[in-house]
This record gives C-alpha cells, sequence and structure tokens, in this order.
C-alpha cells in the first residue's frame, strides 16, 4: 500500500474538475434525498447531487452517525431502529440507513 501523498491527490481531483467542466455533454449527477425518521421525521425537500448510489449512501451513513452524537449527547439515549431513507429524482427508494448500522456498539 503506497503512502498518501496529498499533492497527488489534489492533482488528481483537479484534473477531474477539468474534464467535468470542459465535457459539457455529459450527463448530470444523480439527485438523491435524504429523509430522516426519528421522533421527528424530517422530508428532505432540497436533496443533494452524487456520482452515484454509493456515494450518496455514505453520505447517509455520515448523516446517521451526526444524528446518533446529537442524541446521544441531548438525551443520553440513541434508537438504533431510527432510519435515513436515501430516495431518488422518482421518490423510489434506494437504500435505507439504519442508525444501529451506522455505529458499532459495544459492551
Amino acid at each position: 500500500m503506497s503512502a498518501f501523498d496529498p499533492k497527488q491527490t489534489f492533482a488528481a481531483q483537479s484534473t477531474l474538475t477539468t474534464a467535468i467542466l470542459l465535457n459539457d455533454t455529459e450527463a448530470a449527477m444523480p439527485w438523491f434525498y435524504f429523509h430522516l425518521y426519528n421522533e421527528a421525521n424530517v422530508t428532505d425537500e432540497t436533496g443533494k447531487e452524487f456520482t452515484d448510489l454509493a456515494a450518496a449512501q455514505a453520505h447517509a451513513v455520515c448523516m446517521a452517525r451526526f444524528e446518533v452524537a446529537e442524541a446521544a449527547t441531548r438525551d443520553g439515549r440513541i434508537v438504533l431502529s431510527h432510519r435515513i431513507d436515501v430516495e431518488d429524482e422518482n421518490a423510489a427508494v434506494l437504500v435505507t440507513v439504519h442508525f444501529g448500522d451506522a455505529v458499532q456498539v459495544l459492551p
């Protein structure tokens, strides 16, 4: 495994950004919506663009971890069955991230 080289990473990102900007025949990135189901049940009306479903799912996992931390701090408890549904532009649920799947609970 090679060592992390921030200059190389930045160069790769710059090249990718330039390629995206120069190629206006590329299809737009897919749009995803992240609906939170907990005590509040928050529907995402705005959504976000991601390159693919894997990137959207990774974002949902980060969101779930944030919500778990907030609940633990605020309430002193977490509900592992709370979830975030990731939907596409057609309102089809593509993946569900349960809070219990986003964190590792140890005894």
